[in-house]
């Protein structure tokens, strides 16, 4: 196959290709939504409507339910842009998929009312690792 995605060549998705085209509004709004502390209400409609975060999301809500290299390369097209935009998109752009591998209900509790809910979580460690004097021999 010679698919090599948006970046090698002549099948890059079409999330992708809409962020190249979004991106010098993006990179212009970069400093607005750093001062911001947040993104702004401009770049989240930009991402909205590029399509970002439902590349993984289920079909059946409206997503893409697309391959993570698309993802990735989306997420990746974006940092070229603004960083925070970026973060945002790696981080809550995520979560579709990781939803998708819980009971189907969730999918539904989620994106029923609004497919266009973004959903996040903490990904804190916690507790303290300590070290364990392990004899037994490996098996």
């Amino acid at each position: 196959m010679t698919d090599q995605g948006a970046e090698g060549g002549r099948h890059g998705h079409e999330v992708v290709r809409r962020v190249g085209e979004y991106g010098p509004k993006l990179a212009e709004l970069a400093s607005g939504n750093e001062e911001l502390g947040r993104l702004s209400d401009e770049t989240v409609g930009l991402l909205r409507s590029a399509g970002v975060l439902r590349l993984l999301q289920d079909t059946k809500f409206g997503g893409y339910a697309a391959h993570p290299r698309d993802f990735a390369e989306a997420v990746m097209a974006v940092s070229r842009y603004d960083g925070a935009a970026d973060w945002v998109c790696g981080v809550v752009g995520v979560h579709p998929w990781e939803v998708a591998q819980m009971d189907p209900r969730l999918s539904q509790e989620i994106w029923g009312a609004n497919p266009e809910t973004w959903t996040a979580s903490p990904y804190m460690p916690n507790g303290i690792a300590e070290p364990v004097d392990d004899t037994r021999s490996a098996r």
